[in-house]
């Protein structure tokens, strides 16, 4: 008897995030893998960013005050049915196949926690280059441990939570650094699959910002580390 393939729901928060939203979702329903559910958590948006979601069977949408990205995420996980679970920023997008390659690597992996890909960055028309967007990042296609490369088993969840809603900006580093603290076993696909978008509005250009959750982010993780090897 054939396995019924599993069922991966696919987490998008949306603020404002109008003239991308469109792109990003498409990416999902264009997937090659179909058998997935998108749950647009409309983050207090504002404008008519809503409207540009696309009409389609397997699109949910779930409506909220502003609660900010790591409570979103939260909260589509919490209404998600998959056996797996991805998500995508708004204004990013991914290659056709991400998540039949990606779904396929985990059932043949049983003991393989979650996967990641590569991302190429894309600089929107008009838009600087931002200075942190060097020459080896730009240029190269690289190992994303970001939350758009990511597809996980929903069992890693359970075992690790959800986001941490104190970040503004590093909760998906923080997510890492307990999914490697804790042995979770990450696998890197060696293909390009996660386009980021770099645009005048985005996260990427608040590098100050930025920094300071991820060094938050990586002293909470030495601070978990440390406290692990005292004596008890």
């Amino acid at each position: 008897m054939t396995r019924k393939l599993p069922l991966v729901s696919v987490i998008i928060p949306l603020h404002n995030g109008e003239r991308f939203i469109r792109a990003a979702a498409d990416s999902v329903l264009r997937q090659v893998y179909s058998n997935l559910e998108l749950l647009v958590v409309d983050d207090g948006s504002t404008n008519d960013s809503l409207r540009e979601v696309p009409s389609d069977a397997r699109v949910r949408i779930l409506k909220t005050k502003r609660i900010g990205n790591a409570a979103a995420r939260n909260l589509g996980i919490a209404h998600s049915r998959g056996e797996f679970i991805a998500f995508l920023d708004q204004d990013d997008f991914w290659d056709v196949g991400k998540l039949e390659v990606q779904v396929q690597h985990l059932i043949e992996a049983p003991s393989c926690d979650a996967a990641i890909c590569l991302v190429k960055y894309v600089i929107d028309p008009g838009t600087s280059r931002p200075g942190w967007l060097h020459d080896g990042i730009y240029e190269k296609e690289t190992p994303a441990y970001l939350v758009g490369a990511l597809l996980a088993r929903r069992t890693l969840f359970d075992r690790l939570g959800g986001f941490d809603t104190t970040f503004d900006y590093g909760s998906d580093s923080d997510w890492f650094f307990r999914a490697t603290d804790s042995g979770a076993v990450i696998r890197t696909i060696n293909a390009t699959l996660l386009y980021k978008r770099v645009h005048d509005r985005n996260q990427s250009h608040r590098i100050d910002e930025s920094r300071h959750d991820l060094f938050r982010a990586a002293k909470l993780a030495a601070d978990r580390k440390r406290n692990a090897t005292r004596p008890k």
